[in-house]
């Protein structure tokens, strides 16, 4: 049997399923080699219905990098639980869906995620992912130049900080909202892989930009996050049980919808590989002919 996998572009800018992987059979060296060079070329890859077994959900996720706890269960000493359940619970009809790049509150961020569906409502529930390699280059010139040089504040905000007060209960969950102050990260990355630049900030957790005044700071905020919530940017999926996502965590932001409830909702992903954001201001490159 062949080890060739196919990819079925779901956008011109981002995503793709891919098609011809048999779970059964394991990841061959090769596959594993063609997913990842998926991966980089689309950004988000799907796998249709793929296992509803977590064992061969980390077999799989294991392709993309070292699987992470997150970071604030981390932060607790407990056993580390590599698996993060996202659950309807968090999509209330009085919380607010956004675009955000996992974990950019800590200093290291993910390389990648696997994410995998469990439960899934009649309607709705859609996940979004945008390309934030071509958000940064639909900017002009100027634009480019301007926020390469800069660097943005990121915090997880009260109310992430009050679901770690429902989770570990109200002494313990004020001590680990502490140990999380923010990370300052710079707005444009260079990724490491591709070498193409991000543009690196999210409506889910960037507060503020560096050094600007308050006024000048959301301004420049707000253009960015409402250019990059441009449709030309983004994929839509509609989950299915027992399929699994891939994203590139460094060079997306992705949103879930909150349009099912009361439906029930699940999925679960595994993070993978964390590093420091990789600086680029190359001026010179970005200068106009």
């Amino acid at each position: 049997m062949s080890d060739a996998l196919r990819a079925r572009p779901l956008t011109s800018s981002i995503g793709a399923v891919v098609e011809g992987f048999e779970p059964g059979r394991g990841v061959s060296p090769a596959q594993a080699e063609q997913l990842r060079k998926l991966l980089y070329e689309h950004l988000v890859i799907f796998l249709p219905s793929v296992t509803e077994d977590p064992d061969v959900h980390m077999e799989i996720a294991r392709v993309f990098g070292e699987p992470i706890p997150h970071p604030v269960q981390a932060g607790t000493g407990a056993p580390a639980d590599l698996l993060s359940h996202i659950k309807s619970d968090a999509y209330g009809p009085d919380a607010d869906s956004e675009f955000h790049t996992d974990y950019t509150f800590h200093p290291e961020t993910p390389d990648a995620a696997a994410l995998r569906a469990i439960t899934i409502p009649s309607r709705g529930g859609d996940t979004i992912w945008g390309n934030m390699c071509q958000a940064f280059d639909a900017l002009s010139v100027e634009i480019q130049q301007l926020v390469s040089g800069l660097e943005a504040f990121h915090s997880q905000g009260e109310r992430f900080n009050e679901l770690i007060v429902q989770w570990y209960g109200e002494t313990e969950g004020r001590r680990i909202a502490k140990e999380f102050p923010g990370a300052t990260h710079p707005m444009v990355i260079r990724h490491p892989v591709t070498g193409r630049r991000v543009l690196f900030v999210n409506p889910g957790y960037t507060r503020s930009v560096v050094g600007l005044k308050a006024t000048e700071s959301k301004a420049l905020l707000d253009f960015l996050f409402n250019h990059m919530r441009d449709p030309r940017f983004h994929c839509r999926y509609h989950w299915s049980v027992g399929d699994i996502a891939i994203w590139d965590e460094r060079a997306t932001v992705h949103m879930g919808e909150g349009n099912y409830w009361p439906e029930k909702r699940e999925l679960v992903r595994i993070t993978l590989g964390s590093a420091l954001p990789e600086r680029t201001v190359d001026q010179a490159a970005l200068a106009p002919a």
